[in-house]
Parts: C-alpha cells; structure tokens; sequence
C-alpha cells in the first residue's frame, strides 16, 4: 500500500487486493520467543534494494524493489506480499505526459483471460490481460507462469509503475508488481465476461494530488469506486465464477530442491539503494535466520490456507493485544485486548504486507504514546502481543522521542487499528522469515546500534528535504 496524507484525512492506499468474503493482558516489555545462535553463511541469495520512493499522488514510502525476468526480459518489480498477481505496467505519466514502458512488456502465451485488480478500499488498481510465460528470480526459473500486461491502471505510480520523484532515494522506475502472497488472490475472468469494475475518477485523483481536504468530496470519491465482476458475480475469495490461478512465486518455490522449498525470507541492511536488501528462498531461509539472529527472535504462528502448496491467501498473524511501556511502566490508557480477524475473511488486516508503508495499531495505543511524547523525552516500548508456537510473543518497538517525530510525517506507525503488519517493522526487525510449511513467521530484531542507525538516516531524509 501507499501512504496519501492529508492534513485532516489521512488515507492509505493499500497494496491488498480487495476482494469481498463469500462466507490477555502484556506484563512487561520483554523479547519470547525461540533464541537462535549465529552459526553459518547463506549462499543462496537474491538481491533486492529497498529504497525511498516519493511520488506526488502517492507521497513518500519505503519500497522493496526486486529485479525479476518475464520471458527474458529483465524487469524492476515492486514486491509484495500482500497480493498475489505479477502485473507489468504498459507505460506511466509525468505531469500529464505520457512515458512509454521501458523496457516493453514481453508477450508470452495469449490466453482468453484478461484480469481486473483492485487494491485497498477498491479504488486503484489496474486491468489487463493475461499471458503465460517462464519468469525467474535469481538463479531460480519456471515455465507456464501466469502474469497480466496492464492494459489500464489507476493510482499506480509509486505501487507498480512510474518515475521515483525529487527526494527520492536509492529508487529506480518501477516495471510492475509482483505478489508473492497465495494462489487464492490471484484471479482472472474470461475476457468477454468481465466488467472491470471503477477506480479513482481524473477529479478524484486531482483531488488527492493536490492534499485537498474536502471531506466530502473525497468520501464520494471513495463510494463511487465499484468492485469487478466476472458473468455478473462480484470477486469473493471463494467465488465459482472467477478464475484462480497458481500463485507464480509460489510455484517458483516449489521448483526449488531442498527439504523446506516452501519457505523465503526477506533481509534489509538498513540502507538505501541496490544490494540493500536480500531474498532468501528455500532453505537458505532458515540459514538466515541463524546467520543474522544476535538476540531472541520474535516467533509468531501464521496463517496461510492452504500451505502445502502455496494455495493460500494472505500471510495472516494472530495478534491479541497491544500496550505501551516507558521507564518500565505501562502508559495509561495503552492496553487493547485485539481478536484478529480470520484469514480468508472479507475483514482480515492481520497480515505481513511488505506492499503497505505502515504498522496499525489501535488508536488508544496511538493516543497513549502521543500524550507521553508531549510530556517525557524518555523512549517507550510499543508491544504487539502475538500467539506463537510456544504460546504469545511479545514483539516490542522501541520509540525515540526522534522517532516518534519522524512518525508524525513518515507515518511509519498509524492509529487504524487494523492490525497489519506493513513494511516499517523491518525499521525494527532486519529480518523476515516466512515459513509457510511450519506455519511460522520468525521476526529477527535489530541491535539498538542498528536501529539508532536507521533512526539518523531518515532523520537526515527528513532534514534534507526541509532544506
């Protein structure tokens, strides 16, 4: 998702595929979970490059950005684990012009499908059709893998397509967007049955370009986006009328020898630009682990469908409370029990989304840590309380009073509520690792060094763009 900031509405554009249902107290700011040794080196590795994307409709947002090849073309993806489809954009604009797609997007094996993907509240998203053809990630490589050419999209720049912006740091033009969440997000319709659906009007966008605060305004603009349909039936995760088709990362995973294939996990040194940031697919996922662990790591259990063979949907935690600690003492008023929504559920939020720039958390938490911030420089402990294998995690977020005012205009944290765990938790945790067959997440923290680090580089971002 993309954070859009307003002054008096602050709205987020989601990377999550909308799609609609068919069906304890924390004590103390402590680290559970399982305490894993540094033991070994991984070999088999991708490089990603995590970097500062700022674009005028979408603002400024931490990105992932991997090189992929579609049918030998070499391309530059978002990527997200909060969708499930490869989608490669067509061109893009700048102020009003269009830009060509550079490289062209390759043709691979037509198919009578085209795709209709709308993320977040329903209002952006693209349209396209659907070819078959052999990707590879790495050294990694299979055929018949299904991804879309966009034909349309809306809202874009900045999730799947377009030019980085001024203030832009470490980022290159986006080529497309891959998910890497499950097959049950990935759907598609026979080309003459499908209606596409409404996005975002050119007013509406004009509106959020320009940080217009009339309310009013922008809620039409939300109710007047409508969701696809495939033969008349709107997209549902269990519906008969629309296609599902194999998820291609999970099939990428799957094609890989090992004992665990179904596994990844995703690593950020902390910097800008390429090299930043590491893919680890299959074994060598649980190598990493090892390999960057200096402390206790978090441990949560995940949920994820279908694990076995990458048939699922979302990578769902399973969140059941948040609080706030400083000076050892719990701040008044932060405690929320939480029930995480079922995955698979029209509701559910509880997911790893490396597509979405923020971290949600209830609003009474949120109001908790303001009012400390106004009255105390001393540094508090945000905590997610998570079930894991073992029973719950805590999983802390250590705030600066430095940081904390960097959240009031990066908005690494927000007050929704919802539960989702977007991409900023690598601010905290530098590595990522998505066990799907154990059905386990395992969150490696950074050393305080290492998050003082992170903390100075986009205070400097900060400072820079003020100049």
């Amino acid at each position: 998702m993309v954070g859009l900031t307003f002054a008096l509405l602050p709205i987020t554009m989601m990377m999550m595929p909308k799609v609609t249902s068919g069906d304890g107290v924390i004590s103390t700011p402590v680290l559970r979970g399982s305490s894993m040794a540094r033991t070994t080196s991984v070999s088999d590795k991708h490089p990603l490059a995590f970097v500062y994307f700022v674009d005028r409709t979408a603002g400024a947002a931490l990105r992932i950005q991997m090189m992929a090849e579609v049918e030998g073309v070499r391309l530059n993806f978002l990527l997200d684990s909060g969708s499930s489809t490869v989608g490669l954009c067509n061109g893009t604009e700048a102020d009003g012009t269009p830009i060509p797609a550079d490289p062209t997007p390759p043709a691979g094996t037509l198919t009578p499908y085209k795709a209709a993907v709308h993320y977040g509240a329903g209002c952006h998203g693209y349209n396209g059709q659907v070819f078959l053809g052999t990707m590879s990630i790495g050294n990694t490589s299979t055929s018949k893998l299904e991804y879309v050419v966009m034909t349309s999209h809306v809202g874009e720049r900045g999730n799947a397509c377009g030019l980085p912006g001024p203030g832009s740091i470490g980022a290159k033009r986006f080529n497309g967007i891959f998910g890497i969440a499950g097959q049950g997000l990935n759907f598609a319709c026979k080309s003459s049955a499908l209606w596409p659906g409404q996005f975002f009007s050119s007013t509406c966008l004009s509106l959020l370009e320009d940080n217009d605060n009339n309310f009013s305004q922008l809620v039409e603009c939300f109710q007047a986006c409508k969701d696809p349909t495939c033969n008349g039936d709107n997209l549902t995760l269990h519906s008969d009328a629309w296609t599902k088709f194999p998820n291609p990362f999970q099939q990428l995973l799957a094609s890989q020898k090992g004992a665990n294939r179904l596994q990844f996990g995703i690593h950020w040194s902390g910097g800008f630009g390429e090299d930043s940031g590491m893919l680890f697919m299959g074994d060598s996922a649980t190598e990493a682990v090892t390999v960057y662990a200096q402390s206790e790591v978090v441990e949560a259990t995940m949920t994820f469908a279908d694990n076995r063979n990458g048939g699922g949907f979302w990578y769902c935690t399973n969140i059941t409370g948040y609080t706030a600690f400083s000076d050892g003492k719990e701040l008044s008023g932060a405690h929320v029990s939480f029930q995480s929504p079922l995955c698979g559920t029209s509701s559910v939020e509880n997911i790893v989304d490396t597509g979405t720039p923020s971290i949600s958390i209830p609003n009474q938490t949120y109001h908790a840590v303001e009012r400390h911030f106004e009255a105390s420089t001393l540094p508090v402990f945000i905590m997610i309380q998570i079930a894991g294998p073992q029973g719950n995690s805590d999983m802390p977020l250590e705030i600066s009073p430095t940081l904390w005012n960097l959240n009031r205009k990066l908005y690494f944290i927000d007050g929704t509520g919802s539960g989702m765990l977007g991409l900023p938790i690598m601010l905290w945790y530098k590595y990522l690792h998505f066990d799907i067959s154990n059905d386990v997440f395992h969150f490696v923290p950074r050393t305080a060094n290492q998050l003082y680090q992170v903390e100075q580089q986009f205070a400097a971002l900060q400072r820079a763009e003020l100049r």
